[in-house]
């Protein structure tokens, strides 16, 4: 792509067009939902409701803004905007692992423990981003991708347990809504780098960190005679 110029930008939707047929016979078909199902209880939910949209939703603008301003980053330090370009290639490629590792984790160690840890090892490495450069900010945003995506089955799973009368909306809620929240609010950040510097920008990424550990507690609701966030 980098060679061809942006003109060539449907060539990205070439793999799509090839697996969408495989996807549609693959992909198992769900029972429709009964319309005489429990109606959702939102004042019970309200608060931890509202909890899992700030956690997730500055999880997600955090994650676009790294992806935004890696590459920006880079480029300021002299690199090319392709090698920059690799930074979030490493950064979405290594996070794969983290939704996976945090699943498996998860089974051994309990939902809050791993949201916890995950949230604590992304504040500590993406920390690091405005003091390292070279070729070792790959391997660091390696790390941070792991962290940084390994909090995402577990909102997912809490979201179902937050509604558990339509588990399929609490996935909406923990997914659709806070990325689309995340994504309305990156202009802000884009607004701060322009005025103090993609450098000292990047900051904001450690303080939607610490601003999320707020509203971990908040994310602790009754299902099945659990406690969401620490089974």
């Amino acid at each position: 792509m980098a060679t061809m110029g942006l003109k060539f930008i449907w060539v990205m939707a070439i793999p799509l067009a090839l697996t969408w047929p495989w996807m549609t016979r693959s992909v198992p078909k769900l029972p429709p939902q009964t319309r005489h199902g429990n109606p959702i209880k939102w004042r019970k939910h309200l608060k931890p409701g509202l909890a899992l949209i700030a956690f997730s939703g500055l999880r997600a603008l955090m994650l676009y803004g790294l992806s935004t301003f890696l590459p920006i980053l880079w480029h300021q330090r002299g690199g090319s905007l392709v090698a920059g370009a690799s930074l979030v290639t490493t950064f979405v490629g290594t996070g794969v692992i983290g939704t996976l590792g945090s699943g498996a984790m998860m089974d051994r160690l309990g939902k809050r423990v791993v949201l916890w840890g995950s949230s604590i090892a992304t504040l500590i490495f993406v920390s690091l981003v405005p003091f390292v450069s070279g070729i070792w900010l790959w391997p660091l945003v390696a790390i941070l991708g792991i962290a940084v995506f390994g909090t995402f089955p577990i909102t997912l799973l809490i979201g179902q347990d937050i509604f558990s009368e339509n588990p399929a909306m609490g996935s909406g809620v923990a997914l659709g809504l806070a990325n689309g929240l995340g994504a309305l609010l990156l202009p802000l950040w884009g607004l701060l780098a322009d005025k103090v510097g993609v450098s000292h920008a990047m900051w904001t990424a450690a303080g939607l960190t610490v601003l999320s550990f707020l509203f971990i507690s908040g994310l602790r609701v009754p299902y099945s005679g659990h406690t969401a966030g620490e089974q």
